[in-house]
């Protein structure tokens, strides 16, 4: 995950917050390192989201940290959610769902400003792949909206 939030991220100009367990602190630090090399800001915020608790901590601290949330990066998805593979029908299925999830979030959400996104990651080109999920026009696929 920590790959997808530099790629995502730090190169759409924006800054991140890291979200990982314990034993992914060196790969959340490298992660970090990436983002801060690209000129952004990344903080890292360790703690297993499947506990409702530590989950409003961590968006908590990382709001503090980065004075506001403004992009739910919901989960890395899958182009197997757009064209699955016979024998992966289980995984694609799971991905479907996120897609689907994700959606129905940014009807939630986009309304109060927050974008959010299942990044799918693909061997096509970027301008092939599937686009994020915004209800705005976009100039290229995955592309944020900009004010």
């Amino acid at each position: 995950m920590g790959v997808v939030a530099v790629a995502f991220g730090g190169g759409e100009d924006a800054d991140v917050a890291l979200d990982h367990m314990d034993e992914e602190q060196d790969d959340a630090e490298q992660s970090r390192r990436w983002v801060k090399e690209a000129g952004r800001t990344a903080v890292r915020v360790p703690g297993d989201l499947r506990d409702e608790e530590t989950a409003r901590r961590v968006v908590d601290e990382a709001a503090g940290q980065l004075g506001g949330l403004d992009v739910l990066v919901i989960n890395v998805s899958s182009i197997q959610s757009y064209d699955p593979s016979v024998p992966l029908i289980d995984y694609a299925a799971t991905k479907a769902a996120l897609n689907n999830f994700t959606v129905n979030f940014v009807e939630e959400l986009g309304p109060q400003g927050i974008r959010v996104n299942a990044v799918a990651p693909d061997s096509r080109p970027r301008s092939q792949a599937p686009s994020c999920f915004w209800p705005a026009p976009r100039k290229r696929p995955a592309a944020p909206v900009r004010s």
